[in-house]
């Protein structure tokens, strides 16, 4: 049964409250979060910030579902994420 647009919405605004309360910890004030619906009730997110790659990832349903339901799970995914994509650090002599 396909999720209504508002519902989709409701969810995606939870996730963005999330994601922008996690990654203003991990990344800082700087850091850009987007999100959007895509076909398929699925969610795109992409993240970018100096100290790392730009990250672009989606969720489906179910998986939006699983994580809304075990938060410390999404953080660990989101982790991964983030030390995967980390960008190296110059250091000055």
């Amino acid at each position: 049964m396909a999720m209504a647009s508002e519902e989709i919405g409701n969810r995606i605004e939870g996730m963005r409250v999330f994601l922008d309360k996690f990654i203003l910890f991990h990344l800082g004030r700087d850091a850009r979060v987007q999100l959007n619906p895509a076909p398929g009730e699925k969610v795109i997110c992409s993240i970018s910030h100096i100290r790392i790659e730009d990250i672009r990832f989606e969720l489906d349903s179910a998986e939006l579902s699983r994580f809304e339901k075990d938060i410390p799970a999404f953080e660990d995914y989101l982790l991964d994420f983030l030390t995967k994509h980390r960008r190296g650090l110059a250091i000055d002599d």
